[in-house]
């Protein structure tokens, strides 16, 4: 039950209410939570191979990798599923740890639940969170420098 529900809808209302509740930011857990969501994310860096665990690609040392491979649409629908696999990541990072659909304040300030407006903000945070997580993603591939086998 709670957080330990493999339901991730129990899990994500389990989190319901102001930002402490959620697993990531939960005092209870003394911040282990937060701690278990960086693990979580960097694994997920790791699964979409993003910078800087992306060593096999080598595109910048070899002739181009799947560059040369592909081209037009067989190229755009492979970048089409990394950025699939980024938004899966992010979505369940999301759930497990930001809670999930809810707000950062308790929801049912717009609303009763199963109003439109209850829905609407639903997807509206969901949303948020899931964009900021991709932020992330994008600006660590932005910042961080090339790691190269012979260094």
């Amino acid at each position: 039950a709670g957080l330990m529900s493999l339901s991730l809808s129990e899990v994500a209302d389990t989190q319901a209410g102001p930002f402490w509740n959620w697993a990531a930011f939960n005092p209870q857990f003394l911040f282990i939570g937060f701690f278990a969501m960086i693990a979580f994310y960097i694994c997920g860096l790791a699964e979409t191979n993003r910078a800087p665990f992306d060593l096999p690609e080598a595109e910048t040392e070899l002739i181009g990798g799947y560059h040369t491979e592909y081209g037009g649409l067989r190229w755009a629908m492979f970048f089409l599923g990394e950025y699939a696999a980024m938004l899966n990541v992010s979505a369940v990072t999301t759930t497990l740890f930001l809670g999930g659909w809810h707000a950062p304040y308790p929801d049912t300030w717009i609303g009763p639940v199963g109003s439109p407006q209850y829905a609407l903000q639903g997807v509206a945070w969901f949303g948020i969170k899931v964009f900021a997580i991709i932020t992330v993603y994008i600006s660590l591939r932005a910042t961080l420098p090339r790691l190269r086998y012979d260094r």
